[in-house]
């Protein structure tokens, strides 16, 4: 299944509501008793992800199939995407339409140019780093508007300043998980290519999602965003994709929006007992509105493209139901090692009754 319809948003269902929950947004609540192991939700409408560059030739780009680090036989080399299947490679090339060629392809092109086959990975936040605020956020990014309007493709011939401002912003390197991350939502609200109505899936899903006010572990890390949109945008002409609205707002937009609602990509459980795997992450728009817990109620699982969510234990009738963002591990750890770990990758303290 591909090109799927945006589901209803915020979903609904006859077991559970979506309620308001103060300082957390919205909330999952049971509208009566659940016993243990009550299937609660599944969905597979994902139109947005991304594949980490160090994962690209042993993850499906379509079902997110891992086998043991093993490459997969059938590969795109011009998009850099590798596939478990013809059906799956099949799948993708409905699902990307015209972008496979105005997106994926220049943009593998441009990332080999840049960084060859490979390239290290970024050096990961700490707790010491300090989340820029909202207002120095909405002040990088009207900056980075201020540049778009030098370096974007059709000015001709380009001034002085705007040859300088090409030149400063192509020789930064930003990572290639993160040109993958923006190129992946513009391309989402391209419409495979389409720029007719009505909204695309993602456009329409990001009018009920939160959207962090905190979405930048550090300002190294928004500078870097910042400059990814630009790149991208001298690159793609991101504004010819859709025109529906600025495309650095957009990327703006789809920054904040993914720092709160996206989900990890790993291997099951079982092939990855430590957990220590991480290739991805995507958007699930129906899945967004479960609320963290370090002693969650609620149980998931990734079957291919598709999530589960089923009751953990019982629930009583009015409880919130909740989710781990910790994978699994809070188990194993101390609440100062649950607290650190929430601050710096999601820039939250949690308050469930297990940290009180």
């Amino acid at each position: 299944p591909v090109a799927e319809d945006a589901p209803q948003l915020p979903p609904t269902s006859p077991l559970w509501v979506i309620k308001p929950v103060s300082g957390a947004g919205n909330g999952v609540f049971a509208l009566q008793h659940l016993p243990d192991s009550t299937a609660l939700l599944s969905t597979s409408f994902v139109p947005m992800y991304t594949i980490n560059r160090e994962y690209r030739r042993e993850v499906c780009g379509y079902c997110f199939l891992y086998d043991d680090g093993k490459n997969l036989r059938i590969r795109n080399s011009l998009a850099g995407f590798s596939f478990c299947s013809l059906t799956c490679q099949n799948a993708w090339n409905l699902e990307n339409g015209l972008t496979r060629t105005v997106v994926w392809e220049p943009l593998e092109t441009y990332i080999k140019k840049r960084h060859g086959k490979s390239a290290e990975l970024d050096e990961l936040p700490n707790a010491d780093d300090r989340r820029p605020s909202p207002l120095e956020i909405s002040n990088a990014w009207e900056e980075c508007s201020t540049k778009l309007a030098l370096v974007r493709p059709g000015i001709f011939p380009p001034c002085k300043d705007a040859r300088g401002a090409r030149h400063a912003i192509s020789k930064t390197t930003v990572h290639p998980d993160t040109l993958s991350f923006l190129a992946s939502g513009h391309h989402a609200l391209s419409g495979n290519g389409l720029t007719s109505f009505p909204p695309t899936p993602l456009e329409t899903s990001l009018r009920h999602l939160a959207q962090s006010q905190a979405a930048y572990p550090s300002a190294h890390d928004l500078a870097l965003h910042t400059i990814a949109h630009l790149q991208l945008a001298m690159l793609l002409n991101l504004s010819s994709l859709t025109t529906r609205n600025d495309s650095t707002q957009l990327s703006h937009t789809l920054t904040a929006v993914a720092a709160c609602n996206a989900f990890g990509l790993r291997p099951p459980v079982a092939q990855d007992p430590d957990r220590s795997e991480y290739f991805g992450w995507g958007l699930w728009p129906e899945a967004s509105f479960f609320n963290h817990s370090c002693e969650p109620n609620v149980a998931k699982e990734r079957v291919g493209r598709e999530w589960r969510f089923w009751a953990a234990r019982e629930v009583r009738q009015g409880e919130e139901l909740c989710i781990s963002y910790l994978g699994g591990e809070e188990g194993e750890m101390t609440r100062e090692e649950r607290q650190g770990r929430l601050k710096v990758e999601w820039g939250f303290e949690c308050c469930c009754a297990r940290c009180e």
